[in-house]
Protein backbone atom coordinates (compact mmCIF):
# COMPACT_ATOMS: atom_id res chain seq x y z
CA UNK A 1 0.00 0.00 0.00
CA UNK A 2 2.86 2.34 0.42
CA UNK A 3 4.23 1.92 -3.19
CA UNK A 4 1.21 2.91 -4.09
CA UNK A 5 0.70 6.22 -2.53
CA UNK A 6 4.18 7.07 -3.28
CA UNK A 7 3.20 6.50 -6.91
CA UNK A 8 0.36 8.50 -6.80
CA UNK A 9 1.77 11.17 -4.60
CA UNK A 10 4.87 11.61 -7.00
CA UNK A 11 2.72 11.47 -10.42
CA UNK A 12 0.70 14.30 -8.62
CA UNK A 13 3.73 16.17 -7.75
CA UNK A 14 5.34 16.01 -10.57
CA UNK A 15 2.08 16.78 -12.47
CA UNK A 16 1.95 19.96 -10.08
CA UNK A 17 5.73 21.04 -10.61
CA UNK A 18 5.18 20.87 -15.09
CA UNK A 19 3.33 24.14 -13.67
CA UNK A 20 6.36 25.79 -13.27
CA UNK A 21 6.58 29.72 -14.63
CA UNK A 22 8.84 30.96 -12.84
CA UNK A 23 12.72 29.65 -13.19
CA UNK A 24 14.08 26.03 -13.89
CA UNK A 25 14.56 23.06 -11.37
CA UNK A 26 16.00 19.63 -12.09
CA UNK A 27 14.81 17.01 -9.84
CA UNK A 28 16.65 13.61 -9.70
CA UNK A 29 14.31 10.48 -8.34
CA UNK A 30 15.04 8.34 -5.70
CA UNK A 31 15.77 6.27 -8.81
CA UNK A 32 18.20 8.21 -10.75
CA UNK A 33 15.62 9.81 -13.14
CA UNK A 34 16.03 13.17 -14.04
CA UNK A 35 12.94 15.71 -14.75
CA UNK A 36 13.14 19.34 -15.88
CA UNK A 37 10.18 21.77 -14.98
CA UNK A 38 10.60 25.70 -15.94
CA UNK A 39 12.79 27.81 -18.49
CA UNK A 40 16.39 26.11 -18.54
CA UNK A 41 17.30 29.40 -19.28
CA UNK A 42 15.86 31.36 -16.43
CA UNK A 43 18.42 32.79 -14.56
CA UNK A 44 16.51 31.24 -10.93
CA UNK A 45 17.77 27.48 -10.93
CA UNK A 46 17.57 24.63 -8.52
CA UNK A 47 18.35 21.06 -8.30
CA UNK A 48 16.90 18.87 -6.19
CA UNK A 49 17.79 14.96 -5.75
CA UNK A 50 15.17 13.01 -3.94
CA UNK A 51 16.72 10.50 -1.23
CA UNK A 52 13.57 8.80 0.88
CA UNK A 53 10.99 7.36 -1.96
CA UNK A 54 8.40 9.07 0.31
CA UNK A 55 9.32 12.24 -0.39
CA UNK A 56 6.90 13.36 -2.47
CA UNK A 57 3.82 12.10 -0.02
CA UNK A 58 5.37 13.37 2.66
CA UNK A 59 5.07 16.83 1.53
CA UNK A 60 1.84 16.40 0.60
CA UNK A 61 1.13 14.89 3.95
CA UNK A 62 2.84 17.72 5.88
CA UNK A 63 1.36 20.62 4.16
CA UNK A 64 3.87 23.97 4.12
CA UNK A 65 6.68 22.82 6.79
CA UNK A 66 7.23 19.86 4.51
CA UNK A 67 9.61 20.81 2.71
CA UNK A 68 11.94 22.14 5.78
CA UNK A 69 11.12 18.87 7.50
CA UNK A 70 12.34 16.69 4.64
CA UNK A 71 15.49 18.81 4.20
CA UNK A 72 16.64 18.38 7.78
CA UNK A 73 15.83 15.22 7.72
CA UNK A 74 17.78 14.26 4.57
CA UNK A 75 15.18 13.09 2.34
CA UNK A 76 16.21 15.29 -0.15
CA UNK A 77 19.61 17.33 -1.17
CA UNK A 78 19.89 20.50 -2.92
CA UNK A 79 22.78 22.22 -4.44
CA UNK A 80 21.31 25.40 -3.81
CA UNK A 81 18.68 25.80 -1.15
CA UNK A 82 18.32 29.33 -1.35
CA UNK A 83 17.14 29.29 -4.51
CA UNK A 84 15.25 25.89 -4.38
CA UNK A 85 12.99 28.15 -1.82
CA UNK A 86 12.70 31.23 -3.97
CA UNK A 87 11.66 28.98 -6.57
CA UNK A 88 9.05 27.20 -4.34
CA UNK A 89 7.96 30.68 -3.07
CA UNK A 90 7.24 32.17 -7.07
CA UNK A 91 5.39 29.17 -8.08
CA UNK A 92 3.51 28.46 -5.16
CA UNK A 93 0.44 29.01 -6.95
CA UNK A 94 0.93 26.35 -9.12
Amino acid sequence: MKNFLNYISDRFIFWNLQKISYGYLNLVDVYGKEYSFGDKKSFLKARLKINNPSFCFNILRRGSSGLGESYTKGEFETNDLTSLIELSAKNINI
